[in-house]
C-alpha cells in the first residue's frame, strides 16, 4: 500500500519552498491527518488550478494595448506576440468568455500601427471580397505579417568614424552646389499623397489608442447609451439594434440621440397643440 493520511501529506510538503511549507503545514487538516480535506483546502487557495477562470477578457485587451506600444521589426517578434496572445485567448474561447469577432479585432489592435498598414493592404489585395467592417481572422493577419516583415530583426547600423565621413561630406556638399539651379529657374515640386492608415480608434477617432482601450467608449456604455452585444461582441444600441449611419461610433450615437430628442419634442408639441 502507498502512503496514507499524514505520511502522504508530509511527503508532499517536503518538496515545497520554505515559505510555502510553512503555509501548508499550518493548515488544520494536517493536524487531523485528513488527506482529502487537506487537498480540498489547498485547491481553495490556488484559483485556476483546474484550468478554469485563469484569464478575463480584460487580460486580452491589456495584452493588445501593451504590444501595440512596442516596436515590431521582424516575424520572430510577431510570432512571440501570437504565442502570448493565444495563451490567453484559447481559455477564453473554451469558456465562451469572448466572441470570435472580438478576439480577431483585438489581435490586429495589438500590432503596432506602422505594421498594421502593410498587413491591411496585403489582406485587401488577397481578399478583395472581404466585408470592410468585419475583422480578418487572426491567423490571416499573422500570415500577412510574416509576409511583410523580415524573418529576423535587422542588426543595428554601425556609427561611421567622423574622420572617414569628412571626405564623403565634402563630396556631398560639392555635388549639391553643382546641382543648384541658376537664378530665375522654375522648379517643379512634387508632393506625395499621404496614405490614410487603419490605426485610428473606430469609436472616437483618436490615434492615441485603439478601440478596445477607448475610455470614451466605456463612458458611453456606463451611461447606458450603448452596450456590447453578447453574441457578436459589437457595440450596439441599448435595444440591441445596430447603430445607424456611417462614420465614427461616437458621432453616430450623438446624432442618434440628438435626432431622437428632437423627435420627442416635436411629438410633445403636437400633442399639446392638439
Amino acid at each position: 500500500m502507498g502512503l496514507q493520511g499524514l505520511d502522504k501529506i508530509k511527503e508532499i510538503i517536503k518538496y515545497l519552498e520554505c515559505d510555502v511549507q510553512e503555509l501548508w503545514a499550518g493548515l488544520q487538516e494536517v493536524m487531523t491527518s485528513d488527506y482529502n480535506a487537506f487537498m480540498k483546502e489547498i485547491k481553495v487557495m490556488y484559483l485556476g488550478w483546474d484550468g478554469k477562470r485563469q484569464y478575463a477578457p480584460a487580460d486580452l485587451q491589456a495584452l493588445a494595448c501593451k504590444y501595440a506600444q512596442k516596436p515590431m521589426f521582424s516575424g520572430q517578434e510577431l510570432s512571440a506576440y501570437l504565442r502570448t496572445f493565444r495563451k490567453i485567448m484559447q481559455p477564453l474561447l473554451n469558456e465562451d468568455c469572448i466572441g470570435r469577432a472580438e478576439h480577431n479585432r483585438l489581435f490586429m489592435e495589438g500590432i503596432p500601427s506602422e505594421v498594421q498598414v502593410p498587413i491591411q493592404m496585403h489582406l485587401m489585395i488577397k481578399h478583395p471580397d472581404h466585408y470592410p467592417q468585419d475583422p480578418y481572422l487572426y491567423m490571416q493577419m499573422y500570415e500577412a505579417g510574416q509576409f511583410v516583415l523580415p524573418a529576423n530583426t535587422p542588426p543595428p547600423t554601425s556609427v561611421p568614424n567622423v574622420q572617414d565621413a569628412i571626405p564623403s561630406l565634402s563630396s556631398a556638399v560639392l555635388s549639391t552646389c553643382e546641382q543648384m539651379p541658376m537664378p530665375g529657374t522654375v522648379i517643379k515640386c512634387e508632393y506625395r499623397h499621404k496614405v490614410s492608415s487603419f490605426n485610428n480608434c473606430t469609436f472616437c477617432g483618436s490615434i492615441e489608442h485603439f478601440f478596445a482601450c477607448c475610455l470614451e467608449r466605456q463612458r458611453y456604455i456606463d451611461s447606458g447609451k450603448c452596450k456590447v452585444h453578447k453574441e457578436s461582441r459589437k457595440v450596439v444600441l441599448p435595444n440591441s439594434n445596430f447603430i445607424p449611419e456611417c462614420g465614427l461610433m461616437k458621432d453616430k450615437l450623438d446624432r442618434y440621440y440628438t435626432n431622437r430628442t428632437m423627435q420627442e419634442v416635436k411629438t410633445s408639441e403636437s400633442i399639446t397643440a392638439g
